[in-house]
């Protein structure tokens, strides 16, 4: 086993918590609000370092400081959702950025704890172990704002490609395994089992980027073959408000700013329109706004795609809906998607419902929406559309399942509304997770935001357009198209990968346990 308290026994107090927190920072760093993905790859050195030597109390200690340093620095745009949607004062409303990192910094203390665990009771090499522990439990662990290792080397092509076999938690293994690689590196002390496992890792980070490489390569070249479709962008860029938006002087909720810029993009040669999720135009309450659509858009002759809250009547009782609806080139309303991964908070409050005086957090825009039951696709004149609201693109698994093991000719349509957090770096994270869903999967995607920045990603992550951030705009964009290409073998598998990661921990704790059980035995 590695260690590195032979050679730095005098690791104080102090010193293992500026390490810890020097763990959090670099962790934070990778992220697009600063995009140093490098940083991602060798973030956990420090923290590793300080847990030598220490009490399982303390160890989870360090990933608990690990964990809010990491959380405040890179989910600081909660700030900005606490001023804007709760109205809470600056510098008070640091006070939710602390909240959330304190709460969710908890798996890193667990991860800390059954890491030092694992490490006294098995001679597994840390190299393998703490990769393990890391995926198995921040894979389960119940987080608002899903996150991955993964998502800030969105821009790291080579990096990203072997993800369409493993999903991202192949590559949040191989970082997490790279950070416990150099921690052995500078720490070894000639236990033959440590260098082999350092030489087994070596190999599978080269041949990680060895076929990361010939993966680029192949799918770039062969993107070039691929027919294109022309969709239309539409970016309001609209004030976000807990009551129900109004339209803008001069158009209404039967022709709203959105019909518009949809007849320019017409005009433009958009054979699909698609509009961000963040505003309400009553479709399904209104017939006038439901006769209104239709006349229009068949008027256009070209489908559109448009995000709306809705309602049903089901048992006798109202349900709210975060929906999206598919009107086809004649204005017929062919489909409905419902919202299925809700997020907590913000479109319905946990354990409280409605009850007062909970509910004012909400809204009467929010209000608690019901959560959908079906995955649903649109046929789009033979592209096949798979819809996707706000932050279900952080569910790896849930998108892959929608993908499913035929993903020829499909597209990701992603519509979002993260006006919430400000002129923030929070989009452009939320841009980075959906980036990696595109490569898992091999199939383009589309994610308008309501705010920007909107993007077309290619199925080899590449991005071939990005709107400007915080600004209105409507586009006429490209997007790859093929009728017999797409999908990926974590589409048809998604689940593999990654329960072979915990079910090796599982087996690593029995390991643990029973060796524990051999050297105590009861007296």
């Amino acid at each position: 086993m590695c260690t590195i308290a032979k050679h730095h026994p005098a690791v104080s107090t102090h010193l293992r918590i500026i390490l810890a927190v020097s763990s959090g920072v670099l962790l934070a760093l990778s992220f697009p609000n600063f995009d140093l993905a490098l940083t991602g790859w060798f973030c956990f050195v420090p923290l590793l370092i300080s847990l030598e030597n220490t009490g399982y109390r303390f160890a989870y200690s360090l990933g608990l400081i690990t964990g809010i340093a990491g959380m405040s620095v890179g989910f600081y745009w909660i700030s900005e959702w606490a001023l804007n949607a709760l109205k809470v004062p600056f510098a008070w409303n640091w006070l939710f950025v602390l909240i959330y990192a304190f709460c969710f910094g908890q798996v890193f203390g667990l991860i800390a704890i059954i890491y030092k665990w694992l490490c006294d009771a098995t001679r597994i090499s840390p190299v393998f172990l703490f990769p393990l522990v890391w995926v198995s439990l921040f894979s389960v662990f119940p987080m608002i704002f899903h996150f991955h290792l993964g998502d800030g080397q969105w821009r790291f092509l080579t990096a990203i490609q072997p993800v369409e076999y493993t999903g991202v938690y192949g590559l949040d293994f191989l970082m997490a395994m790279t950070s416990a690689l150099v921690f052995c590196i500078i720490s070894s002390n000639g236990v033959k089992t440590g260098r082999i496992a350092v030489i087994n890792a070596l190999l599978l980070v080269v041949v990680w980027f060895v076929v990361g490489y010939h993966l680029l390569q192949n799918w770039q070249q062969d993107l070039g073959g691929w027919s294109v479709r022309m969709v239309g962008i539409v970016q309001p860029n609209r004030q976000v408000t807990l009551s129900r938006p109004m339209p803008e002087k001069g158009f209404s909720r039967s022709r709203p700013l959105e019909m518009m810029l949809t007849e320019k993009l017409v005009d433009q040669g958009a054979e699909l329109v698609v509009w961000p999720e963040g505003h309400f135009y009553g479709f399904s309450f209104w017939e006038s706004v439901r006769e209104s659509f239709r006349e229009q858009v068949a008027s256009l002759q070209v489908p559109l795609v448009f995000h709306d809250t809705t309602h049903r009547i089901i048992d006798g009782k109202k349900h709210y809906f975060n929906s999206i609806l598919y009107l086809d080139r004649n204005g017929n309303p062919v489909s409905v998607y419902d919202k299925i991964k809700l997020v907590p908070f913000s479109e319905y409050l946990p354990f409280f419902e409605s009850t007062p005086p909970f509910d004012w957090i909400l809204g009467d825009y929010l209000d608690n929406l019901t959560p959908g039951k079906e995955i649903k696709t649109f046929e789009a004149d033979g592209l096949t559309i798979i819809p996707k609201i706000c932050y279900e693109p952080l569910y790896p698994e849930f998108v892959a399942e929608s993908v499913g093991s035929d993903g020829r000719g499909k597209l990701i349509v992603v519509q979002s509304q993260d006006g919430w957090f400000g002129e923030s770096s929070q989009p452009f994270q939320h841009m980075a997770a959906t980036t990696i869903r595109a490569v898992e999967n091999r199939v383009p995607l589309l994610h308008v935001i309501q705010n920007g920045p909107s993007a077309v990603i290619q199925p080899s992550g590449d991005i071939s357009f990005m709107s400007e951030a915080f600004t209105r705009g409507a586009w006429v964009v490209p997007v790859s198209y093929h009728d017999r290409e797409g999908g990926s073998f974590f589409s048809g598998h998604p689940h593999l990968f990654l329960n072979s990661i915990r079910g090796l921990l599982l087996l690593a704790l029995i390991y643990g346990w029973s060796r524990r059980k051999k050297a105590h035995p009861k007296q």
